[in-house]
């Protein structure tokens, strides 16, 4: 799992969970916005997203990047949760949104490297089956398909 260390156990009952980077990988320092890296495998678009997404500019970032890629013709979108750190509950409701976004619009979209702790969450939310996610970017570029 890329050496993911998690604190704040308990916190994940409250829709939000953090993750600290450790084994060698330096940390994101505390405080860091949303950023998102969109580059193209193939005919697929992914999307690096790293901090937080969270109330404010992380789900609006997602939201503007996703929007911008699909009315610029773009049909497959994976998302990658690398190296974001914090997910709380608007993060968790623009991920389903992006979801939306695209079945309407005739598009997919797919996730990357969810961890453990955004598993639960979407578990717990009952959304495990609204997404396909993958740990292998190669697979999941491939999972689209032509």
């Amino acid at each position: 799992m890329k050496g993911l260390v998690f604190t704040h156990d308990c916190a994940i009952m409250s829709g939000l969970f953090h993750a600290r980077r450790g084994f060698g990988r330096s940390a994101s320092p505390k405080g860091t916005e949303m950023e998102i890296t969109k580059r193209k495998v193939g005919d697929v678009a992914i999307f690096d997203l790293s901090g937080k997404l969270t109330i404010g500019k992380g789900d609006v970032i997602l939201r503007e990047t996703l929007v911008d890629e699909l009315e610029n013709g773009g049909k497959k979108v994976l998302i990658n949760l690398d190296d974001v750190t914090t997910i709380d509950s608007s993060g968790l409701g623009e991920l389903i949104r992006c979801k939306v976004t695209s079945t309407s619009s005739s598009a997919d979209v797919k996730l990357l490297h969810v961890n453990i702790k955004a598993r639960k969450l979407l578990t717990m939310a009952q959304l495990v089956g609204v997404f396909e996610m993958f740990d292998d970017e190669e697979l999941a570029v491939a999972s689209f398909g032509e």
